[in-house]
């Protein structure tokens, strides 16, 4: 039997590998480096009328001769006809050469790149970016960050802030309920005059960290056709102790992953005395490219919010902006 060349795309960290002849298809995912070795989830199905479906599904060593082995058994034992020994060297080869180069070079003086994208909403959130919006833990940054998806989804300006283009907004939420988002919606879309149109404003609660969850939120991505994202918040996002840097190089690598435009709220000590960097690893504030700081005063029935622009890679940080919100009793 010829084994033939599968056809192979990749998605951040999802290696998608074809074989059309034999109607099968191979995702390997969550590359993990792991004591000289480098471990990925294994998924493996088939189109056959009779034998298809998924065949396999768990761990696979890229460098265990081992573990590869196993994989081969369990397949045969659903379906002998594919050369799964082949098929499965064909992966591993290929993967590991793409996980340890990475994507091609390019050339940053001849190659047609399309330019640098600037804004989604100018001055809050680069157009390709992770974007950061921390303060305490009082400090209004769900509301501020609703109002930034009301911007979005409706296409409107709304308190001054206006889109450089439009689409629906997904809220990935790790703190809070869906109801009380709805009730923060409501308020701000009925004192700005707009009514959204179904499945602009899309809401997740999430349990696994971002980091587990990226495949499934980039599906949700496609399927919204979502021109943002929102993480509430980093800290619960990254599965672990924010003050670690691993937990949050990954949450970021994950959020980096998503293709849209994210604005992930990070939280800050109240008697912080550096106000420049959130709360925990630096990575959160050097991995962003656009970081603005929250501090409010709330009095009687209104809270003052106040940004401060520490962080803009793609030119001179913008001036403070100050917001006010009005709450009224329903």
């Amino acid at each position: 039997m010829t084994l033939t060349k599968p056809v192979v795309t990749y998605a951040e960290d999802v290696h998608t590998y074809q074989w059309e002849e034999d109607g099968i298809t191979a995702v390997l995912e969550r590359f993990q480096e792991a004591k000289e070795d480098i471990r990925a989830e294994l998924t493996i199905s088939s189109s056959h009328p009779t034998t298809g479906g998924q065949l396999y599904f768990g761990r696979l060593l890229l460098m265990g001769p081992q573990s590869r082995a196993m994989v081969r058994t369990a397949l045969e034992k659903r379906d002998p006809a594919p050369d799964w020994g082949g098929m499965l060297e064909q992966i591993v080869t290929i993967s590991l050469k793409r996980y340890r180069e990475g994507p091609p070079a390019v050339d940053l003086w001849q190659d047609n790149l399309g330019g640098a994208a600037r804004y989604l909403v100018r001055p809050f959130i680069f157009d390709d970016s992770v974007n950061l919006v921390y303060g305490s833990g009082d400090s209004g940054k769900s509301l501020l960050t609703l109002l930034l998806a009301i911007v979005v989804a409706s296409g409107r300006e709304v308190a001054g802030i206006q889109p450089e283009r439009s689409g629906p907004v997904l809220y990935l939420d790790w703190e809070d309920s869906a109801a009380t988002h709805q009730e923060r919606l409501y308020g701000l879309c009925n004192a700005a005059g707009v009514v959204l149109d179904a499945g602009k404003v899309m809401y997740r609660r999430m349990d696994a960290s971002l980091k587990e969850s990226a495949r499934e939120i980039r599906k949700d991505i496609a399927a919204a056709g979502a021109a943002m994202v929102i993480i509430d918040s980093l800290g619960m996002a990254c599965g672990g102790d924010p003050s670690d840097a691993g937990g949050i190089i990954q949450a970021m690598l994950a959020a980096r992953s998503l293709g849209v435009p994210v604005v992930a709220i990070h939280h800050i000590a109240k008697e912080a005395k550096d106000k420049t960097t959130p709360y925990g690893s630096v990575y959160a504030s050097n991995e962003a490219r656009m970081s603005w700081y929250v501090e409010s005063e709330r009095f009687e029935s209104d809270l003052t919010m106040v940004l401060t622009n520490y962080k803009s890679n793609r030119g001179a940080r913008h001036e403070r902006q100050s917001f006010k919100f009005s709450f009224t009793e329903s």
